[in-house]
């Protein structure tokens, strides 16, 4: 009895450790198991169609899986393979198309190792800023945007978005609540974001040490006096696509709402219909979109902190879109990031003493905050994130009564 326990322990922590077939043909050991490093890559469902049944290829590409995993080491290989021509052509096309889509891990080992390197370069300095993207909060349940499954990579490979997100049931991630607590510890002095989701609001983060320099979509502001309101549901009226028609007329003059005008810059539509408790002013979201201009009263801020910050901690983002991603430049010590896929800022990791790690970033910052605070203190603090949760909820609207929407940057 005890032999046969023992077994089907061995076989359960088999399977656990067990994660996905590598998808290279010639790999020695085909799994992948939790914590070894690897690349995970996305192809286009229509991409297998210019593959030859039978054809040799290097790859086993699964028909109809529009994912595929590798080991670490086995990606490079076939990156060289596909990059001295041998491979059939149909196959090189997908190389082509999925190396555009590569997620790195690194192995668990390497994860924490660079987590611990990180704790110690910002403990070190004196002045810390954070900038964050998109990649931290695909864990409460948004899309992400470059990564293998992101908007804009389905979207190229010609897939639709089903619309299926309720912000108001957004929560914070682990991600989050590790960056309100070394605010809250004055390890960060400021916190620069790129998202519009109020998480890091709903986390704790006051608007004195946050700039949602993209907006959030649960703020709007006063056009005349310019207060500010931060509100418990969402503040963008997206049935304004509705009634706004393509061409930049409206559908019907007569049965179109008085607030609903289209923006110039991004094309939709900003006012949300309500007025300034103050000074009864027209009050407008401030979500921007491709198109928009940043305000310059929090895009201001960002740049005083950053030109002032000895470090920089940067989070699922690629550090691409300007003008914030600035604030990474203008700091004058280490970068440390943590996002999947590689990066033009990668080099400036390098060359600032920085670290640079691949993976998740809820993985990285078990791992940093671990080392920052110390075993007991840690787990005190984890132990103590699930009091918050009512508190978010009374922020909030009960999950399930609100409207499910797309991508908050471009209102629907």
């Amino acid at each position: 009895m005890r032999r046969s326990k023992a077994l089907i322990v061995l076989l359960i922590s088999k399977v656990c450790d067990f994660l996905m077939l590598c998808g290279r043909r010639a790999c020695a050991d085909r799994e992948i198991h939790t914590g070894s490093a690897r690349v995970e890559v996305s192809i286009p469902r229509a991409g297998f169609a210019e593959l030859a049944a039978g054809a040799h290829t290097q790859v086993a590409w699964a028909h109809g899986e529009t994912t595929v995993a590798f080991h670490a080491e086995c990606w490079e290989t076939l990156r060289d393979l596909a990059a001295s021509g041998d491979m059939v052509a149909a196959e090189l096309a997908l190389m082509r198309v999925s190396e555009a889509t590569a997620e790195r891990f690194d192995s668990s080992n390497t994860l924490e190792a660079k987590a611990k390197r990180a704790a110690g370069l910002l403990s070190a300095a004196s002045s810390v800023i954070c900038f964050t993207g998109a990649g931290i909060s695909t864990a409460a349940g948004l899309r992400d945007y470059r990564g293998k499954r992101g908007k804009w990579t389905l979207e190229a490979q010609g897939e639709q978005i089903a619309y299926t997100t309720e912000y108001e049931a957004l929560r914070p991630t682990f991600t989050h609540e590790a960056i309100a607590k070394l605010v809250e510890m004055g390890r960060l002095v400021y916190v620069v974001s790129q998202n519009a989701d109020g998480l890091h609001h709903l986390s704790g983060i006051p608007y004195s040490k946050l700039s949602d320099v993209h907006g959030s979509a649960f703020t709007e502001r006063c056009s005349k006096c310019a207060a500010r309101y931060v509100r418990q549901c969402y503040v963008p009226d997206d049935t304004a696509e509705e009634y706004l028609a393509k061409t930049g007329k409206r559908k019907s003059a007569g049965s179109v709402p008085a607030h609903i005008k289209r923006c110039r810059g991004c094309k939709s539509n900003h006012w949300t219909g309500r007025q300034c408790d103050k000074c009864g002013g027209a009050l407008r979201d401030t979500v921007v979109s491709f198109g928009d201009g940043l305000e310059s009263s929090v895009l201001g801020p960002a740049l005083e902190a950053a030109a002032r910050a000895d470090a920089c901690l940067s989070l699922g983002s690629s550090m691409s879109i300007g003008p914030s991603n600035q604030v990474v430049l203008m700091q004058r010590g280490p970068l440390v990031a943590c996002v999947r896929q590689d990066t033009e800022m990668d080099t400036h990791c390098a060359s600032t003493g920085g670290v640079r790690a691949y993976g998740d970033c809820d993985d990285f910052m078990r791992a940093l905050m671990g080392a920052m605070l110390g075993e007991e203190a840690f787990a005190e603090w984890v132990a103590s994130l699930a009091a918050k949760a009512p508190l978010y909820d009374a922020q909030r609207p009960p999950p399930g009564c609100c409207k499910k929407r797309g991508d908050i940057f471009v209102k629907k």
